[in-house]
Formats: structure tokens, sequence, C-alpha cells
């Protein structure tokens, strides 16, 4: 996490506590690995927070430093501002720049993915990407709700999880989903 915005754009007061830069990422990085690698059941990931967060040379620059096989978390086309502010800055959507620009396959989980086209589903899902969906988040904080249906159409793969100090229950999570 290191901008507040499309293009490299500062930080606001309230996110300066979550500023990382690439150098101080990819060190912190370095000292997990031997820790985790001593934990089997661990596995050291990577994540990049949103599209909005880093730059695109941050996001080139962590995964050619990075082993090939870390899982990648990313949150994507959470909300409609997000998904209008990237196409102010880039000319596409989210999801599109993402997979036009990033080696998007099955390690990868695309966090939220509200907002995509069609064939930004289709694109995604025949990447191997999982969605990771937090229907509690996404419903409180009114962001909309992922389009399950035409994610399975697709063949897509995915996870439930919490991204909410809300609640953190996968059952209620599932219950969300279904509903």
């Amino acid at each position: 996490y290191t901008h507040s915005g499309f293009g490299g754009q500062a930080p606001n007061d309230g996110q300066r506590r979550f500023i990382n830069s690439t150098e101080h990422y990819l060190d912190l990085q370095a000292r997990l690995q031997p820790i985790l690698a001593a934990q089997p059941a661990q596995q050291l990931g990577l994540c990049f927070h949103s599209l909005r967060a880093v730059t695109p040379q941050q996001i080139t620059d962590v995964l050619a430093a990075s082993d090939p096989a870390c899982p990648v978390h990313i949150h994507i086309a959470e909300q409609t501002k997000e998904v209008d502010d990237c196409l102010a800055w880039s000319g596409q959507r989210p999801v599109e720049w993402l997979l036009d620009h990033a080696p998007v396959d099955a390690r990868w989980c695309l966090v939220h993915a509200t907002h995509m086209s069609e064939a930004e589903y289709a694109r995604a899902a025949a990447s191997g990407a999982v969605a990771g969906l937090c229907p509690s988040t996404e419903a409180n904080l009114g962001d909309g709700v992922f389009d399950f249906v035409r994610w399975r159409c697709h063949g897509g793969r995915w996870g439930i999880d919490s991204d909410s100090h809300a609640t953190v229950d996968a059952a209620e999570e599932v219950l969300l989903l279904e509903y």
C-alpha cells in the first residue's frame, strides 16, 4: 500500500500508517521467508492491496523479486468509483487492466471483483484466479453484489473469507453468498 489512487497519487493522512515502499515490502518479505520456511503449514504470499494503492512498476518489481509460487492477493473492482477511476487513469476497467498487464493465473486471488463486465468474468475465470468473496463486507459497505451465478457459469474458482471487523464467521459469509 503506497498510494491513495491510480497513477501514484500521494497517500492521505489516514493512509500513512499503512504505507510501504517497494524496498521495505521486499525487505519484510526477505525477513519472513526463513521464518515461514520453518513452518510447513504456512506459506509466504504477496499482497498489492489494489491497483489504486500501487503502481504498475511496483507490481512488476515485486513479482520479479518474489518466489513465482507465492500466492498473490489483490482487491479489484470493489467499488464503482474504483472502476471509474481506473478507466480515467488507464482507459481500462481494473480486472481488464490486470489481466492485460500481470501474469494472472491460479495463484492469484481477486478479492471482491464485484464490478466486472461479462468479458472480465470470462477472462478472469479462464485465468484460473480465485474470486475472493467477502459477502458481509460487500454488504456492509454497500459495494454491490458479486455475480456468483455468472462466475460459476464461466467455471470460476472461488473462496469465502471476511474482510471486515463486523463479522468473522464463514457460515454467515456462505449464507450471505447464498442470499
